[in-house]
């Protein structure tokens, strides 16, 4: 299962801009807390953290509610920011756009580390105890060179905004770098074309196609 391609979400839009659509034509909402349930067991003692000390950037969006747990089932101590989500404040001065309350959160709690999401939670940046932030196109080249991971695949998928210096440092490596249309559908659909196990942008959508065929902000934080 992939992402829909631009095509179909240009005849989405122009169809909602359209004016046919009617409430009559309209789908129903249903609410099935089983489906946090079975993400949340799907990521739960995947990993030992060691007792890292982690401050976690909710971005007041949908990690809010789960990110703590499976965090300190991985053995972590966790500490949350920005974790009330209201309806109106998702991504407001938070998450992986606004770094600024991620870093002093680090500095004043002198934890190991920290990690901010965004507000569906498909993306990550990272920063340690130092301040230094490990944006998407860093997390994507330490992940792709981890020896300890399994991704056997020579190639790895970036856009056409990756930093040239990851190009560079991956060749290093013994691995290519494909330029995709930014976009993380882009990344994903050029993933399987060319059996990448590892793709992604410098946003921080990150896509480990062994675990998913799209980014998951939570588990691409948990391998980092």
């Amino acid at each position: 299962d992939l992402k829909i391609d631009s095509t179909l979400e240009r005849k989405i839009s122009r169809f909602l801009d359209s004016g046919r659509l009617n409430r009559a034509q309209g789908g129903r909402l249903e609410y099935n807390p089983q489906l946090r349930l079975k993400y949340e067991d799907s990521l739960v003692h995947q990993f030992d953290l060691g007792g890292l000390n982690i401050v976690l950037d909710c971005a007041n969006g949908a990690v809010s509610g789960c990110v703590k747990k499976i965090f300190e089932l991985n053995k972590a101590k966790v500490s949350l920011i920005n974790n009330t989500p209201n309806g109106d404040n998702i991504n407001h001065n938070s998450g992986s756009t606004h770094l600024g309350a991620l870093k002093r959160a680090v500095r004043e709690q002198k934890t190991d580390l920290g990690f901010s999401f965004d507000g569906d939670g498909d993306r990550v940046i990272a920063v340690d105890k130092f301040g230094k932030v490990f944006d998407g196109d860093m997390i994507l080249y330490i992940l792709a060179t981890n020896t300890k991971l399994s991704l056997n695949s020579t190639v790895v998928v970036g856009t056409k905004m990756t930093n040239s210096a990851v190009v560079f440092a991956l060749k290093k490596r013994g691995k290519k770098l494909i330029r995709a249309n930014v976009g993380d559908s882009n990344v994903s659909k050029l993933m399987k074309r060319h059996n990448a196990y590892i793709g992604g942008e410098n946003s921080g959508h990150i896509i480990l196609y062994d675990k998913l065929p799209t980014g998951d902000g939570i588990n691409t934080a948990l391998i980092f």
